[in-house]
């Protein structure tokens, strides 16, 4: 891959639009191999193709088993790249800041399709990251305000070196707050980039608006709500933002408490899962912050019932497709799970349909049953922390 930064991008962005084809990666699992059949389907249906990526290999056929072969990467194909337009060619575009494998993974996925690619000089990942265009044309870039502040860290430790630091060096400075080099010698110090935290995220917000040929009034970081945002929101088509909204999320529980009162094992269900839901928001902001940030930057947030901190439902998780007039809307189901979590996936359906009457389809990813009350996708969400939209990497059409 090319190491210099990007410049002048005819930018094609990730909200809602034509794809031209989604990729995975990693087949060694059996629930990644049965989501990506199942993705191979809804391609089919819709118009654009999927693909899987394994270590010198892309797939495009539907799989009948897993690939024995040992992939060094994993699956989430979403957070090591971004697929951009340079001059009608897609580009994939990673972060220099990033585990060997999934760099690795980068350069043979870039190999394998004949892309080109390079690397920014940001930390970014691309579930963390939201692009698109406005109305006037001029492209929007949507982060956390805690990722640009983590971007403006690592340039700060980049600075410390006169090449570039090894991965397990700034891991090292991440983890502790503090960086030694052999010698015992302190080369770099968390409280050193607090004390100028500004200039250094004033850096790399002038790297983000040349990297992918952004002004910066089109720039959104907003509160952290989740460790990514696409945990918590989902552009439609501009200026519409579909938002998980804590007080939708709690008149669905109330709902869900009177129906299912009679019913102790769904009831016990719902607690566990309510307790979750709490513990997650005492770490994250409210999502008023979220919806406030974005009206004040133009866009209009329409909220819904539709995540749940790390618990196993994720429905703002999902993939935009424009089908013609149509839009298509795929997200995580809750197939095989407990009755509850049928009923959030009503509800949401319900709600959807009725908020954004554009969309005319919606397709649910299971991956098959993986336990009692569970299925493949169920499970990522509520252990890797990742759904659909995390598991592929969109290439747009023209």
């Amino acid at each position: 891959m090319k190491t210099s930064p990007i410049k002048n991008f005819n930018f094609k962005g990730h909200d809602a639009g034509k794809i031209k084809a989604l990729y995975m990666q990693n087949s060694n699992y059996p629930t990644q191999v049965h989501i990506y059949n199942q993705m191979k389907t809804i391609g089919e249906s819709e118009g654009f193709d999927v693909f899987i990526h394994d270590n010198q290999d892309i797939k495009s056929e539907k799989l009948t088993e897993v690939n024995k072969k040992q992939n060094p990467w994993g699956i989430w194909a979403q957070d090591n790249k971004l697929l951009i337009k340079k001059e009608g060619r897609t580009v994939a575009v990673a972060p220099e800041f990033y585990n060997k494998p999934e760099l690795a993974e980068v350069a043979d996925f870039c190999e394998q399709t004949k892309m080109d690619g390079y690397f920014s000089e940001l930390m970014f990942e691309g579930g963390n990251v939201f692009l698109g265009k406005k109305d006037n044309g001029e492209n929007y870039f949507i982060t956390s305000a805690a990722n640009m502040y983590l971007c403006g860290k690592y340039l700060y430790f980049q600075d410390k070196f006169e090449t570039k630091a090894e991965y397990s060096a700034l891991e090292e400075f991440f983890k502790k707050g503090k960086y030694f080099n052999e010698q015992g010698e302190l080369i770099a110090d968390e409280q050193e980039y607090d004390d100028n935290w500004k200039y250094w995220t004033k850096k790399a917000i002038k790297i983000a608006s040349e990297d992918f040929d952004v002004k910066r009034e089109n720039m959104i970081f907003l509160p952290e709500a989740d460790f990514h945002v696409d945990m918590v929101i989902r552009p439609l088509e501009y200026p519409y933002v579909l938002v998980n909204d804590d007080t939708e999320v709690d008149k669905l529980v109330e709902k869900l408490d009177e129906q299912f009162k009679f019913n102790i094992q769904e009831r016990n269900e719902l607690k566990r899962f309510k307790g979750i839901l709490q513990n997650h928001r005492k770490d994250y902001c409210l999502s008023d912050d979220i919806c406030a940030k974005l009206e004040a930057n133009g866009f209009v947030p329409i909220k819904i019932a539709g995540a749940f901190g790390r618990n196993p439902v994720n429905f703002i998780n999902a993939i935009v497709h424009k089908n013609g007039e149509d839009l298509v809307y795929i997200t995580n189901s809750t197939k095989h799970g407990a009755k509850i979590y049928a009923a959030m996936q009503e509800n949401f359906e319900k709600d959807l349909f009725e908020k954004y009457p554009k969309i005319k389809r919606i397709h649910y990813v299971d991956g098959g049953k993986y336990e009692k009350k569970s299925n493949s996708i169920m499970y990522y969400l509520g252990n890797g922390n990742g759904g659909i939209h995390c598991l592929c990497a969109e290439e747009m059409g023209d």
